[in-house]
């Protein structure tokens, strides 16, 4: 049972697991590009894949610059009770 949930807790199943569905979103993006040609050009495959890296890069900092504000201030919370606490012990000594 440690093994299992070490292997859950891994780097490699994190791995296993985003690399999937990273490859999908991309292949998706691969896919919507209209092949006219009938055999499609390295061309159009290159910068299919370069427009599905860009918009999980545009995502990514999205959710990113969503996210840090909030963690900013949840930390700063606990830094600033967690002071307050060892100063009102200070105090009662």
């Amino acid at each position: 049972m440690k093994k299992v949930k070490e292997f859950v807790r891994s780097m490699e199943l994190k791995v296993a697991v985003a690399a999937p569905l990273v490859c999908a979103a991309v292949m998706g993006g691969a896919s919507a590009v209209e092949d006219t040609t009938g055999g499609g050009s390295s061309t159009e495959i290159i910068s299919a894949f370069s427009a599905g890296f860009q918009q999980i890069k545009a995502d990514a900092f999205a959710v990113i610059t969503v996210a840090v504000p909030i963690a900013v201030s949840i930390a700063a919370v606990l830094f600033i009770s967690k002071k307050a606490m060892s100063w009102f012990k200070g105090m009662a000594k």
